[in-house]
């Protein structure tokens, strides 16, 4: 029992006061609580964790109807023009990275290009764009003078072996879908080059995005003086994409100019053409 008189003076009995041996036990209980117990913020993520979905490649290229690209059971390669267009020049660039295309060009930055595929002719290789058929109906030559620049597509989607239960007999060694994308924002771009033999490139693109509404528009011209006489060539593509929401459903519009004149001194033999 504690006398009176010690608790009215304020001293402590030797025996209620805490030993070194307590305090030292008290204080790491203290620190072993606050790492096994978490704040309060961290069990609320914990019980309401963020899931993260995955990015599904869907593809619309020698399909009937899109279908992710894992799903497919046909060899399929997808390339990515939108990671890429300010380092490539022209849609030649994205076709090299796939091994399987061969590149007949017969001048630089694509002009006058074929294209074939797996040991086929160019005669034997489908070029879409959206899937609409783009190749020269009378002698399937040139097939990538197509009326637009590099700015106006989003992906290529390439199909590898026969083609021709979907798109007949013109996709026997394969097809490659070029596919155009509505602008996400309202912007304007300017791209200009200058090179040997009298090259010069400008291009611009203008798109404009509103709630229902999404336009763009792009022009390209590239320009050579020739390495020779009679070997110019001059090449203009002018065109519009236009994608319209409402209650109806979405409409996509596209128009396009393409004007491509060259030279063509020996280019088919030994002689002036």
């Amino acid at each position: 029992m504690v006398p009176m008189q010690s608790l009215r003076s304020g001293t402590v009995p030797a025996s209620t006061e805490p030993g070194p041996v307590t305090t030292f036990f008290f204080f790491m209980c203290a620190i072993c609580f606050s790492l096994v117990v978490p704040p309060s913020n961290l069990w609320a993520q914990q019980e309401n964790p963020q899931v993260v979905q995955p990015k599904q490649t869907v593809v619309v290229t020698g399909v009937y109807e899109p279908l992710p690209l894992g799903e497919v059971d046909r060899p399929i390669v997808q390339l990515d023009v939108t990671d890429n267009e300010l380092v490539s020049n022209s849609l030649e660039d994205f076709l090299r990275m796939d091994s399987s295309i061969d590149l007949e060009e017969r001048g630089v930055n694509g002009t006058q290009a074929d294209v074939a595929m797996r040991g086929g002719t160019f005669e034997q290789t489908l070029i879409l764009v959206d899937g609409f058929r783009m190749n020269d109906m009378q002698t399937g030559h040139h097939d990538m003078d197509l009326p637009f620049s590099v700015d106006s597509f989003s992906e290529v989607e390439v199909l590898h072996g026969a083609g021709s239960t979907i798109y007949g007999s013109d996709a026997v060694g394969g097809a490659i879908n070029f596919i155009t994308q509505a602008p996400r924002y309202s912007e304007l771009r300017v791209r200009t080059g200058l090179g040997n033999f009298g090259v010069n490139q400008e291009g611009a693109t203008g798109s404009l995005v509103t709630r229902s509404l999404a336009e763009e528009l792009n022009f390209w011209r590239d320009y050579s003086s020739g390495f020779m006489p009679d070997r110019d060539y001059r090449d203009l593509a002018l065109n519009s994409l236009t994608d319209f929401s409402s209650s109806l459903g979405a409409t996509e519009l596209i128009l396009a100019h393409n004007d491509r004149p060259f030279g063509a001194n020996q280019f088919y033999g030994p002689y002036d053409s």
